[in-house]
């Protein structure tokens, strides 16, 4: 008997991707500086790295479409 060892990835939608631009823009915009790039990784107090401020905002963007769709109640 095989065992299933596939797995299901649900990837966001083009909405959360949008959006994770347009906040990078705004966070870039009212300077808080991002850089993923630097060799001690930091570049100072309000920085986050990519990975981590992508995964916030598609957080929150999913949260406010439950919210809308009234799922997650």
């Amino acid at each position: 008997m095989e065992r299933d060892t596939s797995i299901e990835i649900a990837l966001p939608s083009r909405d959360v991707y949008e959006a994770v631009d347009r906040t990078r823009l705004q966070m870039i915009n009212d300077g808080i500086r991002y850089n993923m790039s630097d060799v001690d990784g930091r570049v100072g107090d309000a920085s986050i790295s990519a990975c981590q401020m992508d995964m916030a905002i598609a957080f929150s963007v999913n949260k406010e479409d439950e919210k809308s769709s009234g799922e997650g109640e």
